[in-house]
């Protein structure tokens, strides 16, 4: 982003920082929260979320694979996918698509285990990916709006998922 001052296109409150995909940090206080979180000085975090939960495709190291919701009403987005994927997360997506994948951004720092099946999943949406890098610890996919806003994991990256491992998660 640009030094000028940016409105988040959800709420009408002014951006300091996008950390992510639908992910801001805002310069001016929630005027929903209490008032002592207004009165202060730090920065709000602030997912543009439905307020029902965004469906997300969560792939662990061991071949644990699940479709979970995170709730941004119920705290941060941003929060809850540092949570899952345990730390700073870091984005990967192609270039043209509506869908994002979270992964921890210091995992090979930390030594976490390759995710061999959500490398193969991520080569076979963006072929050559595992000629270059590997994914490790738990990955979270999510589905993105051209605003850059966050929703539930596109249906078809779920079908493409569930016939590379030949079982529904539903």
């Amino acid at each position: 982003m640009s030094d000028e001052q940016k409105t988040c296109g959800h709420c009408g409150r002014n951006i300091t920082i996008q950390v992510g995909p639908g992910h801001y940090i805002h310069t001016d206080p929630d005027p929903s929260a209490d008032i002592d979180d207004r009165t202060s000085t730090k920065p709000y975090r602030h997912h543009a979320g439905t307020g029902t939960g965004v469906k997300v495709l969560r792939i662990t190291p061991y071949f644990e694979v699940d479709l979970a919701s995170l709730n941004p009403d119920e705290g941060s987005l941003l929060a809850d996918l540092q949570k899952t994927v345990g730390g700073y997360i870091e984005a990967v997506s192609p270039a043209e698509g509506d869908w994002v994948l979270y992964c921890n951004e210091e995992g090979k720092l930390q030594g976490l285990p390759v995710n061999r099946l959500a490398t193969t999943f991520i080569n076979e949406l963006m072929p050559g990916f595992a000629q270059r890098d590997v994914l490790v610890g738990t990955v979270v996919f999510v589905g993105s709006t051209p605003s850059g806003g966050s929703k539930d994991v596109p249906a078809d990256i779920v079908r493409r998922f569930e016939a590379m491992i030949g079982e529904s998660l539903s």
